[in-house]
Formats: structure tokens, sequence, C-alpha cells
């Protein structure tokens, strides 16, 4: 009961957000979100509520990814795959080597696998949270698309290299050829995984359509099902969970695509739902973000 008052709380406050960025524009909703997040910390009935993080990542990541992802250009991707492969995985990897030893060198005491695996999770950018700012604060179309994009990727890297950090910590060795046997069979296995999975829901799709069956109903169900299906097979089989479901929302925005004239009223509904749950969740990640925040 506890935690359903408390999500009913959390979508009052992101209602609440969303009036004010209205007539305060110049401020971007994330900042009243945070700002409310942090008043609704101060309640002490919901001072010790813990949320479980992989709740958190099947729950909320995992449909704010795969909704960006179905929303993202493919031919912008393709067009700009280094520039975002390098940022995605290379900064990511330059900033865990590079912070967490100068972590490490500032506190001794902390081993430097868990500064790997510290600097892991704080490294990557958040794909909602980009989109979020950019929306108040423009900025050149094309820095955008990049940044937006390589946030779809950076994610999984970060993820990854948390695992490798974390498992060094724990047995006390580290292995450069295990490394980077994982790194390829979660990276690499995650996306041709996803996009497997993708492919097969968007032939069922298609089927569904040929036969007349495509109601709202049965259609937007099967794309909000999509995200947490794609997500837990993954994980079962060891793979990036998160790069799945980002490869899946791909194949299914190249759907989406075909689609665009012969069901305009399906495309219309589920848009339109998909636009209310990411903004629900997005608004829930930063008043999240301020709820637990050290007091």
């Amino acid at each position: 009961m506890d935690f359903v008052l408390l999500f009913s709380v959390i979508l009052a406050a992101v209602v609440g957000a969303n009036i004010l960025a209205r007539h305060v524009s110049f401020i971007p909703v994330p900042f009243f979100l945070i700002a409310i997040g942090l008043v609704l910390s101060l309640l002490p009935v919901y001072r010790n509520f813990q949320l479980d993080p992989s709740t958190f990542t099947l729950g909320i990541i995992a449909p704010l990814l795969f909704n960006e992802a179905q929303n993202s250009s493919r031919g912008w991707i393709g067009r700009s795959i280094t520039n975002i492969l390098s940022m995605a995985v290379g900064l990511v990897l330059v900033t865990v080597l590079v912070v967490g030893t100068g972590l490490h060198a500032l506190y001794v005491l902390l081993p430097l696998s868990l500064c790997y695996a510290l600097l892991a999770i704080v490294s990557p950018t958040d794909a909602s949270a980009v989109n979020s700012i950019f929306e108040a604060n423009p900025i050149a179309e094309e820095q955008a698309e990049t940044l937006k994009n390589e946030s779809l990727f950076n994610d999984a890297a970060g993820i990854v290299i948390f695992d490798m950090a974390l498992g060094a910590y724990i047995s006390g060795s580290f292995s450069l050829n295990h490394a980077l046997e994982l790194f390829l069979w979660e990276f690499l296995g995650g996306l041709l995984f996803g996009a497997l999975i993708g492919a097969v829901i968007v032939s069922i799709r298609l089927a569904l359509i040929r036969y007349n069956d495509d109601t709202p109903l049965i259609m937007v169900l099967i794309s909000l099902m999509t995200p947490f299906l794609v997500y837990l097979l993954a994980e079962e089989l060891a793979l990036s969970g998160i790069l799945a479901v980002v490869a899946a929302g791909l194949v299914q925005g190249s759907e989406r695509d075909k689609l665009r004239l012969t069901s305009s009223r399906m495309q219309m509904v589920t848009s339109n739902v998909w636009e209310i749950i990411s903004g629900a969740l997005t608004g829930t990640v930063f008043v999240l973000l301020a709820y637990h925040c050290p007091k």
C-alpha cells in the first residue's frame, strides 16, 4: 500500500512540475522535478523507502530506452556510428580509467577495482535526461542527435565495465582476455539478440495487420510488452538487456516507418500512448533522483 501511495504521489509531482514548466518556460522541467523530489524526500513516512535497482532498470529504464530507440533515426545512426561508438565505448572507458585511477590516488583505502566500478556507474549519460534538457535548451541539431543516439549505447558499456571491475574485486584477479570475451558477448550479443527478437515481433505485428487484427488495444499492448520481454530474455542469456532493448526499439522504428501511411490511426494511438508513458517515466526518474539524495 505504501508503494502504491508513493507512486501516486510521484505521478502527481510529475504533473505539477510540467504545469510549472509551462508557465516558467526558461527553467527546464527536470529542475522542477528534482526540486519537488527534494520536498518529497522530507516526508518522514517514506524516508526509508528503497527501490530495488533491478526493478528500476526493468520497469523504468528499459521502456524509456526502447521508446527513445524506436523514435531515433536509423539513417543518422548509420552515418554517425563511428562518433557514437567512440563516445559510447571509448569515452566511457577513458573516463573510468583516468578518473578512477585519480580517485584511487586520492583515497588509497579504496581498491582500484572499486573505483573503476564506481566510475562505470556514473559515467554514462541517460538518453531521456539528454532529451529533456535539450527541449528547454536547444543546441545544434547535429550535436543534439549525436549525443542523443550515443546515450542509447553507453549504458551497456558502463554496465559491462562495472561487471568486469566488480568481478575483479571479488576474485582478486583480472584477465584481459576474459574481459574482452565478456564485453563482446554482452555488447554485440545483446545487439544481435535484441534485433532478432525485435524482427520476430515486427513479423507478428505485420501478420496481424494483414489479417485485420491490428486494433489499437492489441498493437499497443504488444508494443508495451516488447521492452520487458526483450530485456528479461537477454538477461537470462547473460547478455546486455539494455542494448537488446535498444536494438529491438530500432527494429520497431523501421516497422513504424513502413506503416506510416497505411496504418495512420494505429500509429497515432501508439505514439500518443508512448508519449504519455515516456513523460511519466522520465519525470519519475528525476523525482527519484532527488528523493534518494543523501540528506
